[in-house]
């Protein structure tokens, strides 16, 4: 459906303090990048499928 929305992913606030220590190139450890990097993840995908030209590419070529 073009204009359903999809479940925000929750916010994890301590998954945000790490992506900010990451951001500002502190160290952390290597469990806690990868957990990191799937949170992002998750976040990116959520933001590119809610775009409207993507919803709409959908859409068109179902």
């Amino acid at each position: 459906m073009l204009f359903s929305k999809k479940q925000y992913p929750e916010r994890d606030e301590e998954l945000e303090r790490l992506s900010n220590m990451v951001r500002q190139g502190q160290p952390i450890g290597f469990s806690n990048a990868l957990a990191v990097i799937n949170y992002q993840t998750k976040l990116k995908n959520y933001r590119q499928s809610q775009s409207f030209f993507n919803r709409l590419k959908k859409m068109l070529y179902k």
